[in-house]
């Protein structure tokens, strides 16, 4: 339920991963985010960028998760509505 709340910014190599969801919102939040829209199989289906604090998206029905980065990761990575992301522990 917190997400992101709390903090003061989220670091460049950093993402958060909500599952399941299909809207954001970024109410008292301090600081803008990226977030990609994911279906079951990892297919990004809407993405967000730039979203300011006291904001929400809409609600993607498609999308089962979220992955929300530091505002600018998106564009910066070149991430768009149709790619794949895969997801693998890390240790």
């Amino acid at each position: 339920m917190r997400g992101l709340l709390g903090r003061d910014h989220l670091a460049e190599n950093q993402a958060l991963l909500l599952m399941p969801c299909r809207s954001v919102h970024t109410w008292f939040m301090r600081f803008p985010i990226d977030i990609a829209f994911v279906d079951k199989d990892g297919l990004i289906v809407a993405v967000v960028r730039q979203l300011k604090p006291w904001s929400a998206t809409p609600y993607i029905s498609r999308a089962r998760a979220t992955v929300e980065l530091a505002a600018g990761r998106l564009r910066a990575t070149a991430t768009e509505v149709g790619h794949t992301l895969e997801f693998a522990a890390v240790r």
